[in-house]
């Protein structure tokens, strides 16, 4: 059982710290525990309390009324919400992170599968899992949650996005002798933006040879594939040392003057990276995507 200081409550859920007060003393909202120096804290079931009680304010529900809910009332209203409804991306996000907090995969699974079939695969990704796991990662870093929470729903989303890759079907159908190479640089382990690459490449029928997190450049050198043309795809996902790390990699762009190099990241690690002519930047995952289809 995780416990919250109100700072964390607050982080997690966006409600601030007086806010939170005012309902507890107003409306019975909350009814942490206190130390004898009378210092709130918090608990799971309080988490995902407040994630309702924010779930239930988005959908136009006064503080009120939610309030006066038994906690079973207050389930079963958000629960046919998510059913019935068309939820916005931080109902879901809120929804991902209390049962993924909480180590509930069956919940997680079903109302991942219910943002997929709202918004699709690739909308998902950019307004729910990218916010939700930078949201997590962050409050990981900063308040020292629990390392294990961000594992478990990390690779449940890559699982399921793997399941997605696996489902389809056809054989690649464009540029068959000229594949798209994916990596993570040295040191990168998270592969969900690399995994929805994936995706979208062999979605378009590409034939794609995908090398997964943590490989070091110099391993390329010893690639021996036949093809006159070869795209590579590299993603950086942490923003320590990216320039540092773009100069170790620039060397076998320009070994392979012949071939085109992808480089996605967040914006503003881009922003600064000095580009070679096979060398092309994208901040976004749609940027990625229209080179495709274009």
């Amino acid at each position: 059982m995780n416990v919250f200081s109100i700072q964390q409550l607050s982080r997690y859920s966006g409600i601030k710290t007086h806010t939170i007060r005012m309902w507890e003393k107003r409306y019975k909202a909350l009814k942490p525990k206190r130390s004898k120096g009378n210092v709130r804290s918090y608990d799971n079931n309080h988490l995902k309390k407040i994630l309702n009680i924010v779930n239930l304010l988005q959908e136009n529900y006064k503080i009120s009324t939610i309030c006066s809910m038994s906690e079973t009332e207050l389930i079963q209203t958000c629960e046919e919400i998510l059913l019935a409804g068309n939820p916005s991306a931080d109902y879901f996000i809120n929804c991902l992170i209390e049962s993924g907090m909480n180590l509930r995969e069956k919940d997680f699974l079903r109302i991942y599968d219910k943002a997929m079939d709202t918004f699709g695969f690739v909308d998902t990704y950019l307004k729910v899992v990218n916010p939700m796991l930078h949201k997590i990662g962050l409050l990981w870093l900063y308040e020292k949650i629990p390392l294990f929470q961000e594992h478990f729903i990390s690779n449940i989303i890559r699982g399921k996005i793997l399941q997605s890759i696996y489902d389809i079907k056809q054989a690649p159908t464009k540029n068959i002798n000229n594949p798209w190479i994916l990596f993570l640089p040295e040191n990168e382990f998270h592969e969900i933006g690399l995994l929805i690459a994936y995706y979208l490449l062999k979605k378009q029928g590409y034939s794609v040879i995908y090398l997964g997190a943590n490989l070091p450049f110099a391993n390329l050198n010893n690639l021996k594939i036949k093809a006159n043309y070869l795209h590579f795809v590299c993603f950086f996902v942490q923003t320590i040392e990216v320039k540092k790390r773009i100069l170790e990699l620039k060397p076998l762009i320009k070994k392979n003057a012949a071939h085109q190099f992808h480089i996605l990241g967040h914006k503003p690690t881009l922003q600064s990276i000095t580009t070679l002519p096979n060398m092309q930047l994208h901040d976004s995952i749609h940027s990625f995507q229209k080179i495709l289809t274009s």
